[in-house]
């Protein structure tokens, strides 16, 4: 690298590390307090094998390897790429939030019980309008239920609950888990579709939290790509490892920053109609818990996606459990609660339960 491409890397302040031929070749003052060293090889980084060429591609990664918050953003120039650390700074109250999630579940079980009772007798009048209103309304409480299983989900993250996990066929389990979204997708006027590999592929995985992960990402490809659109959830077989994928056009380019702002931004009144920003975070923590990585990435011509990368096991493998099974929903359906907020009121007519 020229003296004066140093010197601008140095002018940009804050962070920096650019590799090159798979490896360190540079890094700022201000990099070496997150332990990047020159000459220590990409691996080091990640938290699985991911080569430059395949790293190029990425928007922003997670680096649990180099601290549980920090992430990078990623820009290729020429045969280099330079990274940009940072850490996340959003500091979570475990306590707070597991106080807040079970006052929020509280009155949402009285809600429910009380409309549960009230919409026996609402569906007996046959009234368009009123049928049109309840649907709204068992949205809302589905949306408000989303709302405190992720808030919940934090709690336990911040915690460090380990999770329950379990030798699962993940095609098979991804077939299933995905068959109801396909019709629920096809009301919000875009197509879900599935790209499963032909071979069994086998992983240690805790069943709740990684389907809990793809309605996340499912939630987030539904809010921004454009009615028509197709949605595709891949799952591949790589050496060592199994590859998941949600890919979907997108309405204009995705600022990564506007998804994530490192994975998780401050709960303020300018996130708006967007939601509170946790779909991400919480599918980040998740995979993170399973020793995967999240990757984020944005083509030129506007498709975006969101891949995560899970250690697979051999078929003869000892199947490893922990003590803690995750959150259940008392009964509802996890895909309705997940993606209350991207699918249409008519899909929570109560006459379709």
């Amino acid at each position: 690298m020229d003296t004066a491409y140093l010197s601008f890397l140095e002018s940009l302040g804050g962070a920096i590390a650019v590799i090159e031929n798979g490896a360190i070749a540079w890094c700022s003052k201000e990099a070496l307090s997150y332990g990047v060293m020159v000459g220590a090889p990409l691996e080091l980084l990640l938290p699985v094998e991911i080569g430059q060429e395949e790293l190029s591609t990425v928007r922003q990664i997670s680096l649990p390897n180099l601290g549980k918050r920090v992430y990078a953003r990623v820009c290729a120039t020429g045969a280099a790429l330079v990274l940009a650390l940072r850490e996340d700074s959003t500091e979570v109250d475990s306590n707070a939030l597991a106080r807040t999630s079970r006052m929020l579940r509280i009155p949402l079980n009285e809600i429910m019980s009380t409309s549960k009772r009230l919409f026996e007798r609402l569906e007996d009048m046959e009234d368009p309008v009123i049928q049109t209103q309840t649907a709204s309304l068992n949205r809302g409480f589905y949306q408000l239920l989303r709302t405190a299983s992720a808030i919940s989900d934090l709690q336990q993250e911040e915690q460090e609950m380990p999770i329950h996990t379990r030798r699962v066929e993940l095609k098979g389990w991804l077939e299933r888990v995905m068959q109801p979204a396909i019709s629920a997708v096809d009301t919000t006027g875009r197509t879900l579709q599935l790209a499963l590999p032909d071979s069994v592929l086998l992983a240690q995985i805790d069943a709740a939290a990684l389907e809990k992960a793809l309605w996340c990402l499912l939630s987030n490809a539904v809010r921004y790509s454009p009615e028509g659109s197709v949605i595709t959830l891949r799952l591949q077989k790589q050496e060592g490892h199994c590859l998941f994928t949600m890919c979907n056009p997108v309405t204009q380019p995705v600022q990564l920053s506007d998804l994530s702002g490192g994975f998780g931004r401050p709960l303020t009144v300018e996130a708006g109609d967007s939601g509170l920003g946790l779909g991400l975070l919480r599918v980040q923590r998740i995979v993170r818990q399973h020793g995967g990585i999240l990757l984020l990435s944005c083509t030129p011509r506007g498709d975006f996606s969101a891949s995560f990368r899970l250690p697979a096991c051999r078929p003869n493998a000892v199947q490893v459990r922990s003590a803690l099974q995750t959150e259940e929903l008392g009964g509802f359906s996890r895909m309705l609660v997940e993606l209350a907020d991207v699918l249409p009121d008519e899909v929570y007519d109560s006459r379709n339960f």
